[in-house]
């Protein structure tokens, strides 16, 4: 869904619900799995945390996939806190992985409902359609929350842009965003300095944007304590004593990933990985570190860690060998699943060779079969399989017997936290899998572990 070319400004608030462009009529296009929620059904269910229905928070989100999905998870914690009824918004596709050839920007949406089941967050707390919004809040903000001072560059200014043609909202005239002697401008927005959260964002303003959250709210604290339990998922939270503990985990179990990919996983789980591994007792390996994107950090800096990792890339016989070890010591485990960045496939195919075929492996071109196979005349999915394919294998990974993460990867923590939410068993076994070869080879050159 690229930014179209208009003037915001002028564009007056839609009357009528707005029929997004992956959904052909208020019922799915065909040969596509049905991933449009039924807002109907959704507005007559009582949810378990009731919010102000008059008043509406949405981000605009920031960076990758996985960053955003973040940034969603702390506005739903905002919203909650201060009353206000969520409003899922559109999030942004990779723009290093996943480029539209017809635009140069950045900023290209894709419908929340692909990146997490808006029924489930329906169910636990209040969310508004996000294709009504533009009409409820009169085509404008009131409100802008502003989390950091550099929010106007070209990039950011882009999906500010695509958010509002999304919810075929804009600027008020004479207010949009400016930006002046290198200072960010934006009319009716909160705070100017640093205060307590209650006191940063209190306004009466009945629509707010938080404008880029990410890292605001120290989402790693549900890792600590135990799993919120299933009773307790269950019934209203009482919020005056509920910790933010279990808010997050509430949070986290309240969005999974969609429906349709989670249906995707199961048939894969059932009829891929079971006919190699028939108890499905798999360990899944999340391999992140690819030229494309994370390793563009090395080209600004020189670390300790981009030098282990490049170090690593190039010994895939020596990875295999550490995957083996940890595999063999763990004779319940049947096979494995190697989750990777796609254009890393020679790595991850070299590896593979090298472990030979003692263990089974899976990799991600079975899982992308699987998953164009079960729809083939679903068009959507073919043009946008980067976006989604990626969101599967996160769920393939989080169903795992024992997951090795990549350690520094938003991709992995999102993994790991919700595993943790869902009370899937710990083992010392999840340790960060890049250590584990970074760590045997400077053993061998008699160096210091490294540490990310």
């Amino acid at each position: 869904m690229p930014v179209r070319d208009h003037d915001h400004r002028n564009q007056p608030p839609s009357p009528v619900r707005i029929i997004p462009e992956d959904v052909l009529e208020p019922g799915q296009e065909s040969g596509c799995p049905k991933w449009y929620p039924d807002w109907s059904a959704l507005a007559e269910l009582q949810p378990r945390i009731k919010l102000d229905p008059n008043k509406f928070l949405t981000p605009v989100l920031t960076y990758g996939p996985n960053n955003q999905q973040r940034g969603f998870r702390e506005t739903v914690f905002l919203a909650v806190k201060l009353n206000r009824t969520i409003v899922p918004p559109g999030f942004f596709k990779h723009s290093r992985t996943d480029k539209e050839e017809d635009s140069e920007s950045d900023a290209h949406i894709i419908a929340p409902w692909h990146r997490f089941d808006i029924s489930a967050l329906a169910t636990m707390m209040s969310t508004a359609d996000p294709m009504k919004i533009g009409n409820e809040c009169g085509g404008h903000f009131q409100s802008y929350f502003k989390v950091k001072p550099g929010y106007c560059s070209g990039s950011n200014k882009d999906r500010f842009n695509a958010l509002f043609d999304f919810f075929s909202m804009s600027f008020v005239p004479g207010q949009e965003l400016t930006k002046d002697k290198h200072v960010c401008h934006l009319e009716n927005s909160i705070p100017d300095d640093k205060q307590v959260l209650k006191r940063f964002y209190a306004s009466e303003g009945k629509c707010a944007l938080w404008v880029f959250p990410y890292h605001c709210i120290q989402f790693k604290n549900s890792l600590k304590g135990n799993a919120i339990s299933e009773d307790q998922l269950n019934d209203s939270p009482d919020l005056s004593s509920e910790s933010d503990t279990d808010l997050m985990q509430r949070i986290i179990r309240a969005t999974p990933r969609p429906k349709y990919l989670r249906n995707i996983a199961k048939s894969f789980i059932k009829n891929v990985i079971k006919q190699q591994m028939p108890n499905g007792r798999y360990l899944a390996l999340h391999w992140r570190y690819n030229h494309g994107d994370w390793l563009q950090h090395c080209e600004h800096r020189e670390s300790p860690a981009c030098d282990a990792v490049l170090e690593t890339m190039e010994k895939p016989k020596m990875i295999a060998a550490e995957i083996v070890d940890f595999f063999n010591a763990r004779p319940e485990l049947e096979g494995i699943y190697i989750a990777a960045p796609l254009e890393e496939r020679p790595l991850i195919d070299a590896i593979k060779s090298s472990i030979g075929e003692t263990v089974p492996i899976l990799i991600g071109d079975s899982l992308m079969t699987h998953m164009l196979g079960m729809y083939p005349n679903c068009k959507w999915m073919k043009d946008n399989f980067h976006d989604i394919f990626s969101s599967l294998e996160q769920e393939i990974c989080s169903l795992s017997d024992t997951f090795l993460y990549a350690s520094g990867s938003s991709w992995s923590l999102n993994i790991m936290m919700e595993r943790h939410a869902r009370n899937i068993r710990k083992k010392k076994a999840s340790q960060i899998f890049l250590q584990l070869t970074i760590y045997s080879e400077r053993k061998k050159l008699g160096k210091h572990r490294t540490s990310f």
